[in-house]
């Protein structure tokens, strides 16, 4: 799991340069948070290409459905 600090992203968040590395941290996260959960029960669940840098990230915010797509 390799995070990128290229001149950072506006949003603060830290970032991957793949997918798959981003992926890979939502992995890792998730199988923490099971082991002892956050308290709020949620978890990392999915990583996301960021607008504002072009980067990846990881939330466990789930995906926004676009009704019009």
């Amino acid at each position: 799991m390799t995070a990128i600090h290229l001149g950072g992203c506006p949003t603060g968040k830290k970032q991957f340069a793949t997918e798959e590395a981003a992926d890979e941290a939502a992995g890792v996260l998730t199988r923490s948070n099971l082991r002892r959960p956050r308290e709020d029960g949620r978890t990392a669940c999915r990583s996301y290409r960021c607008e504002d840098c072009g980067q990846w990230h990881v939330t466990s915010t789930p995906p926004r459905i676009h009704p019009n797509r």
